[in-house]
C-alpha cells in the first residue's frame, strides 16, 4: 500500500469499483466482506498520509461506526461513500449524479 500513502487517496470496496477507480489513478483495496472492509478502512484511517477514502455503498454500511468516528476527529481522513452504479440503498444513481453534474443524458 505504499503507493497508495503516496497519493493520499484509497478506495475501498468491490473489485471492479477498485478497478474502474484505478483507471482515474486511485489506488484501492478490493474487499469481499465486512470483515476485509473495517480491516481495510481501519488501516486508512490509522494512515498518517491518508486524506481521503472511498467507500463504495455495498461495504459502507458495515463500517459506518467508523465513517462517525472519522466525521468527529479533524486529524483523520475524509471518509465518503460512493454510490453504487444503481443506487441500491436509495440514494441517487450514479448516473443520475453525473448526467446532473454534467447538464447532459447519457445514452447506453
Amino acid at each position: 500500500m505504499s503507493a497508495v500513502h503516496a497519493s493520499g487517496v484509497l478506495a475501498i470496496g468491490a473489485p471492479d469499483a477498485v478497478l474502474g477507480l484505478s483507471l482515474l489513478g486511485i489506488e484501492g483495496v478490493p474487499v469481499a466482506d465486512a470483515a476485509e472492509t473495517r480491516r481495510a478502512l481501519e488501516r486508512a484511517l490509522e494512515a498518517r498520509s491518508m486524506a481521503l477514502v472511498l467507500v463504495d455503498e455495498a461495504h459502507a454500511a458495515d463500517v459506518q461506526d467508523l465513517f462517525e468516528t472519522a466525521a468527529q476527529d479533524p486529524s483523520m481522513p475524509l471518509v465518503v461513500e460512493l454510490p453504487s452504479p444503481t443506487g441500491a440503498r436509495g440514494s441517487t444513481p450514479l448516473r443520475s449524479r453525473v448526467e446532473r453534474v454534467l447538464g447532459l443524458s447519457l445514452e447506453e
